[in-house]
């Protein structure tokens, strides 16, 4: 359903947070990824879920975190 990245700033780190929705078994399910803010890498979910593409390029832009294995990581809006 939704991907976004977090800016934790009182704890120092960056977070991104997935809700999944299944619609077949209507199971609903959110995910959180948090990673130190000078190491703001995670693999990335494109391959599995084709939505994540715009998604994490927006969180890349607009949080810094870094998508390894992205088809193509490059800012969106800055």
């Amino acid at each position: 359903s939704n991907l976004t990245g977090v800016d934790l700033k009182a704890e120092d780190k960056l977070q991104v947070v997935y809700h999944l929705y299944s619609y077949r078994h209507r199971h609903a399910i959110v995910l959180k990824a948090s990673v130190p803010r000078d190491a703001a890498v995670l693999p990335s979910v494109e391959w599995v879920w084709k939505a994540a593409n715009w998604l994490e390029r927006e969180a890349y832009d607009l949080v810094g975190i870094e998508f390894t294995g992205h088809s193509d990581l490059r800012r969106l809006l800055m």
